[in-house]
């Protein structure tokens, strides 16, 4: 039914179809703006700089400022210019330069410099084509003519015309360090700590062939970048022991350089003996069509050796430190419950950077996945011997913050030190490259403004770089020089964090744990993953319990099984399911090896002894070994369920007497299971099939049996036997016929 026109309902349909037809009129007059369909948030111009010459300003030299920008959009981008500006104001804290760096603090008064990069009437900048620039200040133009020590925002701003009028098409910021030369400061301390880690060429799935190796540390891979960067002096190194082992076996040398006799790849290690070394036949793999599997080799062995070589050269002098072998997931291993895989990864891996590298190293210190701990991990890594642990700033922040950037040094619960790397200058010295100088004056901003902070305090920055970083190595080193070289700066080694400050130190306020960030947090590896591992470390540790030279035989699988709870499974939990299949499946075959054979038997005796037979596939003795055997089923008891220790030669089997005895007859399934001498269950239990049968009821049957069979053959005599005659005697005198006497 249609409303009628007085009705409530009328009047506010009315009403709705003026609001629309007025709406369109203000869009059809342009009152109100329409936005259009190709809007976006991205300027259409990237502006990149260069170069800023000098890094450091100062009162006698004008300041030079190169780059390129980019036509990033999708128009020609005419009348384009390139302006540069200084702030007049300091950033005189780290928050107001993080401020301007966001574009959240104020721009200021400002004095700048234009240079013309298209005139009016040329055709533009095109989409994707970039077009370099030079902006210079003098001392008059940069106005910082006795202005104090410390960060000046500088920010180079692109204008041009897209479509409508001239605007803004882009605009890069950094900061300049304005050093007249009369500051008054104490220097600033800078260590700097990069970690050596990761798996060798990204192989996860399975151990790195010979070649591989060789690969992931030629020319050009980012091992060789990070080691080159990291040989910048006074850097500091954090070496996962899994690593080196690696490389080192892999080389075919000792720890002393000498070559090893060895022909092949060794496999303890986790390098495994690629097809072509194999004795299969024809080689399947070469490193070119005119070079024979030999030669490959032996030049994937002269790579590594020439790359170990380096190694052990630019690790004398610095601080190093020796992860726990494997680098595990400490929050993970934590979370789980299984402390003890973090002493068997510190155990496992001690010794090998002195060995390999010959150079001494702390062991005391520990670096959490992306620096990340709660307070559970804290105590997991207290009861091992470790004394500092390496954490992100954020992760750990003053209760009550102060009014400038602190000490790195902070105290923690259990009795830990912490060594807190500083999360933005961390940041941004991964991401330097060459040719690229923002990146370089915001560090050197960040340095200065935390000195102006509080001139006269000096305070302790670490700087790191993240697992699995593939630095520019010349920028770094570029980096790491220019810091060094600044006045406001020293660089110390990381271990001197050890000590408090003798003034202003901070390290005992009161600090607060926080949530890790998402991308930290998930991609941990699970409870079940570090349980898994824990249950195959299990195995081979009972089976090295009864051997007489464990390492020979249980030492490769316990470092692939320690590989399993590496950092660097974060966030590949396919990779890291088929990698724990293998290695189970490894596990598994070699201590099944040594086995219980099942048997069916047949016991007749109410008690004796029952045999079982202990079968030893390995190439070692096994002793102390015992034998434990249960009975589920009451027919049959276990006089002795523990047998007293044997010993089984290398290949060969023997036979175990077991006390038992018998209650009813019947079928009976014996549970079977090896036994170390701690009492550790070695090897998968063996089902053995008993049939019983007492003798209180087999004699029985056999007497009843004999006396059946003696009336049987009774009867069936006096069956066959043949019947008696009997003979009747004629009448004589005396007797008549009736018998009766004459």
């Amino acid at each position: 039914m249609r409303p009628h026109a007085g009705t409530p309902a009328a009047r506010l349909a009315l009403r709705a179809v003026w609001l629309v037809l007025l709406l369109a009129a203000l869009l059809v007059g342009g009152l109100l703006p329409v936005p259009a369909a190709h809007a976006t948030d991205r300027p259409p111009a990237q502006i990149a700089l260069t170069s800023v010459t000098p890094v450091v300003a100062g009162p006698t030299a004008e300041v030079k400022v190169s780059g390129r920008i980019t036509n990033v959009g999708d128009r020609p981008i005419t009348y384009l210019t390139a302006r540069l500006h200084v702030l007049r104001d300091r950033l005189g804290t780290r928050f107001e330069l993080e401020s301007w760096l966001r574009g959240d603090g104020p721009t200021g008064p400002v004095e700048g410099r234009t240079v013309d990069l298209y005139l009016p009437d040329s055709p533009g900048l095109r989409p994707g084509d970039s077009v370099p620039f030079t902006l210079t200040l003098n001392q008059v133009q940069l106005g910082l003519t006795g202005a104090a020590f410390g960060s000046y925002g500088l920010a180079v701003e692109a204008r041009g015309q897209v479509e409508g009028p001239r605007t803004d098409v882009g605009l890069v910021r950094t900061a300049l360090v304005w050093a007249p030369g009369d500051e008054r400061y104490v220097p600033q301390q800078v260590s700097w700590l990069v970690p050596f880690t990761g798996p060798l060429g990204g192989v996860r799935a399975g151990d790195p062939t010979l070649q591989q190796v060789a690969a992931a540390v030629e020319p050009g891979s980012r091992l060789r970048h990070l080691l080159e960067a990291a040989s910048a002096p006074s850097v500091g190194w954090a070496v996962d022991p899994a690593l080196l082992r690696t490389l080192a076996d892999a080389s075919g040398q000792t720890s002393s350089g000498a070559t090893s006799p060895a022909t092949t790849a060794p496999t303890s290690s986790g390098v495994s003996t690629p097809e072509s070394e194999t004795t299969s036949g024809t080689p399947t793999t070469s490193a070119s069509p005119t070079v024979s599997p030999t030669d490959a080799d032996d030049l994937a062995r002269a790579e590594i050796r020439d790359f170990l070589t380096a190694m052990r050269k630019a690790a004398h002098g610095r601080t190093v430190l020796e992860l726990p072998y494997g680098d595990p997931d400490v929050q993970a291993v934590a979370d789980a419950g299984q402390p003890q895989l973090l002493h068997g990864a510190n155990a496992l891996g001690a010794g090998t950077v002195q060995e390999v590298l010959g150079v001494p190293a702390a062991t005391d210190v520990a670096w959490p996945a992306a620096g990340w701990a709660d307070d559970r991990a804290l105590q997991a890594l207290s009861g091992d011997d470790t004394t500092a642990v390496v954490l992100d700033s954020r992760s750990r922040p003053l209760t009550d913050p102060l009014g400038y950037t602190p000490d790195a040094r902070a105290e923690l619960p259990y009795h830990l030190q912490g060594w807190l790397f500083d999360a933005p200058l961390s940041g941004l010295a991964s991401q330097v490259r060459s040719g690229d100088a923002l990146t370089l004056q915001r560090v050197l901003a960040h340095t200065a403004a935390l000195t102006t902070e509080r001139p006269g305090l000096a305070r302790r920055l670490l700087i790191t770089l993240p697992r699995g970083a593939d630095p520019d190595p010349a920028a770094f080193r570029t980096l790491v020089a220019a810091v060094a070289a600044a006045p406001w700066v020293t660089t110390v080694a990381p271990a001197d964090l050890r000590q408090a400050l003798p003034r202003g130190d901070t390290s005992s306020l009161q600090r607060r744990p926080v949530s890790p960030p998402t991308t930290v947090a998930t991609t941990a590896i699970s409870t079940r993953d570090v349980l898994a591992t824990h249950d195959l470390r299990s195995d081979l540790a009972a089976l090295a319990e009864v051997l007489t030279s464990p390492a020979e035989v249980t030492l490769a699988l316990q470092r692939s099984a320690l590989g399993l709870l590496s950092c660097e499974w974060r966030g590949h939990p396919s990779e890291l399911a088929a990698r724990r299949a293998a290695v189970t499946k490894q596990v598994h075959a070699l201590v099944g090896r040594l086995h219980v054979l099942p048997t069916r038997a047949n016991f007749l005796a109410t008690n004796a002894s029952l045999p079982f037979t202990v079968a030893n596939g390995l190439d070692q003795t096994v002793t102390g070994l015992r034998l434990k055997v249960t009975a589920p089923n009451p027919r049959l008891e276990v006089r002795q369920d523990l047998t007293d220790p044997f010993d089984v030669a290398a290949g060969t089997r023997v036979r175990v007497q077991v006390p038992v005895r018998a209650i009813a007859a019947g079928r009976v399934s014996l549970t079977a299971q090896l036994v170390t001498p701690s009492g550790r269950e070695l090897g998968d239990a063996v089902s053995v099939q008993v049939r019983t049968q007492p003798p209180g009821t087999w004699v029985m049957w056999v007497v009843a049996a004999a006396v059946g069979l003696v009336l049987l053959v009774g009867l069936v005599r006096a069956v066959r036997r043949p019947r008696r005659k009997v003979v009747v005697p004629h009448a004589t005198s005396g007797e008549t016929d009736d018998g009766t006497p004459t």
